[in-house]
């Protein structure tokens, strides 16, 4: 078990802001390409929710070291917090995919270009495959962070039971020795 005064508890607690702006700034990159909402623009979806399952490795990384972190410094509400953040992704993101896959058919209908159909089905297999692949990611990351507040009060519940004292019987007290 890791004290509060081991170097890597120490280090870990100065990777709480790396770890937040790894996440910062995706969020607002990708909150910066929703405005100005223009939800009835079949192209304005198609790119931003293609840019959106896309840009989730940053994203995805800074939760990471976020979870770490806190595994390693017991913070069980960090914990949580970050599990139920990328359930909701994980959540947003399956909705997202049914959404683009369903703006990408619309959209082959719309392209009246043949040589530009080839281009937007590769643009859409590449932004599909990584929104597919990224929520993977943050179902496990999910799971993972939700069983990590788990054992660490498993953890916790065990250091504070007191052992119960060692007693040693040697016999020399019945012998009369």
């Amino acid at each position: 078990m890791l004290n509060e005064r081991s170097p890597i508890v120490t280090y870990a607690r100065a990777l709480y802001p790396v770890g937040a702006a790894l996440v910062l700034f995706p969020l607002s990159d990708i909150g910066s390409r929703l405005v100005p909402p223009n939800f009835h623009n079949l192209q304005w979806r198609f790119a931003v929710v293609g840019l959106g399952l896309s840009s989730q490795s940053v994203l995805i990384l800074g939760v990471t070291l976020l979870g770490l972190v806190a595994a390693l410094r017991e913070n069980r509400g960090l914990l949580r917090a970050l599990s139920m953040f990328t359930g909701l992704i994980s959540l947003l993101l399956v909705g997202g995919l049914a959404l683009f896959a369903l703006d990408t058919l619309q959209l082959r209908g719309v392209i009246r270009n043949p040589a530009a159909k080839p281009q937007l089905t590769k643009m859409a297999i590449s932004a599909s495959m990584a929104g597919v692949l990224h929520t993977i990611a943050y179902v496990g990351l999910t799971i993972a962070l939700w069983r990590a507040t788990r054992r660490t009060t498993i953890a916790r519940s065990a250091a504070a039971k007191p052992e119960a004292p060692v007693i040693v019987y040697s016999g020399a007290e019945k012998a009369g020795v």
